[in-house]
């Protein structure tokens, strides 16, 4: 409908052009309370002072909200394709890759650099989240259905994301994505239709298991009747910011985390009638937990090793496998030390054996006699299946030479097919598999991970994967640089679930000494080690977040309250920005008071201000 077809349903009709006020047909209003103007996009905007929802606005018109929106007109030739909003999509660090285009007829299209001031009409492989150097910078992250949601969201101070392709026909939710939300606090508010729901579902249903916790939100709970295909930008246009904060607030409060659709399974026949042996813990005999490598490798446990690419962690890995083969010295060894000459089996597929492994193995003078690899063929020449950590014949292999140590490296390489890392449920039930056969062949099996670039998160929530690969580990170490000497690097003890944990060792590399040779200890933590480069970048939000909390602080003083044009002016005139500003907000749990109409007067308060003194004081200054 139009803005003139609104304003003839309503009582009391002042204003002209775009601006008018009204009687609010949702209460007896005797003050005009209702404004009413039209969006940039034709939508019409209501906002009652009095506090009523639009929604009950609407209805009290017999209309619906749909009828806010303008009819749909398909563009014409003489419409053209004006550009309406240009959105950057950057890799890790900030690189521009390409820009997708909004015109004015809804199209969109998309562009990457070539060249100084040139472009390139197309998109080329452009496979990232939306705002992502923000996403790895943040936390809790909005994941929205589309770039102008997100948008929306960052004026009140939120990270938001989207996938590229939004949640069209052919769209789903790459798991690549996963990664950036380790250890995160994930919040996902999908379009109010069957296509967002499902892209939504999909998107859960992946980062579950990887991400701290996750919330699906139904936008229609709080709005009631919603349209169709309304988002979160449509209710925004509706409310103001702090209205917007607190809906989605009470939306996130009242919502449950996301646990899944997973069901029950049925006993399987030959179990059926068959009762499970229930055992006192008396009758269980307590034991020392042994070492391979103290205490860094548990005897008959499942271990990690992880770093950043360029770490060393292969060099690292060989060096521990030199040791077991020929029965080495260790920098924790002591009088009491006693090692034999130990099997090792290594897997790998990112390391070639005859220019890569072996070379490094006689660098570290290893006894090759006691190093294997399971090749992936047979005996008499056939080729066999990839092997996996599901394979039945990583067992037969322990079961025929007892190793002491048992390496894959890297996990993903020998997950097996159409099982996604990034999922608890698919990848819990391989690790423990895995854990039961090395307790019992106590032979200690490591896996080398690969490190995510969330340079912002602990190094433990770097490790690429599901959580519940650290979840399952016994012992994780985290190789990394020494901040102080680019030469040296560090194996650093993040985990150790059976006793404490050992001191961090530095080490360089030189191959006509050794191979790896031993610096001695350190007091370097796992943080220290993975850390970015200190060139500033990642530290200017929480720098800028800190400036916004000590303005606050000072401009709402003694009093506790101070108006919101004020706080804005001074933290335009410091540099902070609106995003900045509201996030520095929920953080000293400020309150928010608007009194009067036409114009409308914003507070913000300290908890436990008096709001009397607030509404006196607007009074006599009016």
């Amino acid at each position: 409908m139009t803005l003139q077809e609104i304003l003839h349903k309503l009582e009391g009709v002042t204003g002209s052009g775009n601006q008018y006020t009204a009687k609010c047909p949702a209460h007896n209003d005797e003050h005009a309370s209702l404004s009413i103007s039209s969006g940039v996009d034709g939508r019409i905007l209501l906002h009652c002072h009095a506090g009523c929802d639009a929604t009950n606005i609407v209805a009290a018109m017999g209309l619906t909200m749909r009828d806010l929106y303008p009819p749909e007109e398909a563009p014409t030739a003489k419409q053209g394709k004006n550009i309406v909003a240009i959105y950057p999509y950057t890799d890790t660090e900030g690189k521009l890759l390409a820009q997708k285009i909004r015109y004015d007829n809804k199209s969109f299209s998309w562009r990457r650099p070539a060249g100084q001031d040139k472009w390139e009409y197309k998109r080329g492989n452009t496979k990232v989240l939306y705002n992502l150097p923000e996403v790895i910078a943040g936390d809790p992250i909005f994941i929205v259905e589309g770039e102008k949601d997100c948008e929306t969201l960052r004026k009140i101070g939120l990270t938001a994301t989207t996938a590229p392709d939004g949640a069209g026909s052919k769209s789903k939710w790459d798991n690549s994505f996963n990664e950036f939300f380790s250890g995160k606090t994930v919040i996902i508010i999908p379009d109010n239709d069957k296509s967002g729901h499902e892209l939504a579902k999909a998107a859960a249903d992946s980062i579950q298991g990887v991400a701290e916790s996750v919330k699906l939100i139904d936008l229609s709970e709080a709005v009631p009747n919603l349209p169709e295909h309304a988002d979160i930008s449509d209710i925004a246009a509706w409310k103001s910011h702090d209205e917007l904060e607190a809906l989605l607030n009470s939306l996130i409060q009242n919502t449950p985390e996301y646990t899944g659709s997973a069901s029950r399974t049925e006993q399987p026949e030959k179990y059926k009638g068959k009762k499970l042996l229930v055992k006192k813990l008396s009758l269980i005999e307590p034991r020392r937990a042994e070492y391979l490598l103290f205490p860094y490798l548990p005897k008959g446990r499942l271990c990690v090793i992880a770093g950043v690419s360029g770490s060393t962690k292969t060099w690292l890995t060989l060096y521990f496998a030199s040791i077991i083969s020929k029965a080495g010295t260790f920098i924790t060894d002591n009088v009491f030390t006693k090692r034999i000459p130990g099997v090792v089996i290594y897997q790998t597929k990112e390391n070639d054996y005859e220019t890569d492994i072996r070379p490094r193995l006689d660098t570290l003078k290893a006894n090759n006699e006691n190093i294997f690899t399971i090749e992936e063929r047979y005996e008499d020449g056939s080729s066999a299946s990839p092997l996996s950590l599901t394979d039945k014949r990583i067992k037969e292999v322990l079961e025929e030479h007892h190793p002491q140590l048992l390496v894959f490296d890297p996990l993903q390489s020998y997950l097996g097919e159409n099982v996604d890392m990034h999922k608890a449920n698919e990848v819990r039930p391989i690790l423990d598999s895995l854990a039961d056969l090395a307790k019992e062949y106590q032979c200690t099996i490591v896996i080398v991970s690969h490190m995510s670039k969330m340079t912002t998160a602990s190094a433990l929530d770097r490790i690429l994967g599901t959580s519940d690969l650290r979840n399952a580990a016994r012992s994780i170490i985290i190789v990394g640089n020494d901040p102080n000497d680019q030469n040296r690097r560090v194996f650093t003890h993040a985990k150790n679930s059976l006793g404490e944990l050992g001191q961090s060792v530095a080490y360089h590399i030189d191959t006509s000494a050794g191979g790896v040779v031993i610096d001695g200890f350190c007091d370097l933590e796992p943080d220290d080690v993975v850390k970015a480069k200190q060139d500033g970048s990642r530290n200017k939000p929480s720098v800028c977040r800190d400036e916004a909390i000590n303005l606050l602080q000072e401009m709402l003083g003694e009093p506790g309250y101070c108006r919101l044009e004020d706080i804005q002016a001074a933290a335009a005139a410091r540099g902070i920005t609106s995003p900045t500003l509201y996030r520095a907000k929920r953080e000293l749990f400020l309150k928010s008071l608007s009194i009067g109409y036409n114009p409308k007067t914003t507070w913000w308060l300290f908890p436990g201000a008096d709001e009397k003194k607030v509404k006196e004081g607007f009074k006599h200054d009016v």
